[in-house]
């Protein structure tokens, strides 16, 4: 088997694998067929000799086969950037929060929870029964006990409130984040573009 590369009068390239005896016959009119491992990602021809690209210089540039350069993408480079802020918006979301001074879970099951919690309270208060056990675990796995059922729904109501608050606020730092990187005139400016700060 041999392995080819055509690099076809568009621009364009092939390669693929042909047995021996069948090599020269994958040529076509005014191509150029040149047997080894030339693969397009990484060589271009000059005046027929297959020829190494320059290194690329990040994933936001794309080849010119017109002038033989790397050619900086710097819409491609923000529409990456700004999945990249939402990603860390949603990672910030649902992450550990500050809440009367201890450090609870965030994310999606624990406030689920804290809404069957309150569910849980509605119906016992409609039904005048106790609420058991009025507890909640914080992160380092530490138990707090409420004695007052009133106490412990405002506390749980609160808790709500302040996961709320923090994510309308990471929602609006992801917001002017984005804003910041549509206004970047570069593609330096865009790759160096900070998104792990200002989100506080």
């Amino acid at each position: 088997m041999k392995q080819f590369t055509r690099f076809l009068t568009s621009g364009e390239t092939i390669c693929g694998w042909c047995q021996d005896e069948h090599f020269e016959v994958q040529a076509a009119v005014g191509d150029i067929l040149l047997e080894g491992n030339f693969p397009a990602s990484n060589y271009y021809l000059i005046d027929g000799v297959p020829t190494a690209k320059p290194i690329q210089p990040s994933s936001n540039y794309d080849w010119d086969t017109t002038t033989h350069t790397w050619i900086p993408n710097i819409i491609r480079a923000k529409q990456q950037k700004k999945l990249a802020i939402e990603a860390k918006r949603e990672e910030l979301i649902y992450s550990n929060i500050l809440y009367d001074g201890h450090i609870f879970q965030a994310d999606e099951y624990s406030v689920k929870n804290i809404q069957k919690k309150l569910n849980e309270i509605v119906a016992a208060e409609a039904l005048s029964v106790p609420v058991s056990p009025m507890l909640w675990r914080d992160f380092e796995n530490n138990n707090y006990y409420w004695g007052d059922l009133t106490i412990y729904k405002i506390w749980l109501n609160g808790f709500i409130i302040a996961i709320a608050n923090r994510t309308t606020s990471l929602i609006i730092a992801s917001f002017v984040h984005k804003d910041t990187v549509s206004g970047l005139s570069t593609l330096a400016e865009v790759e160096m573009y900070d998104i792990t700060t200002g989100w506080e």
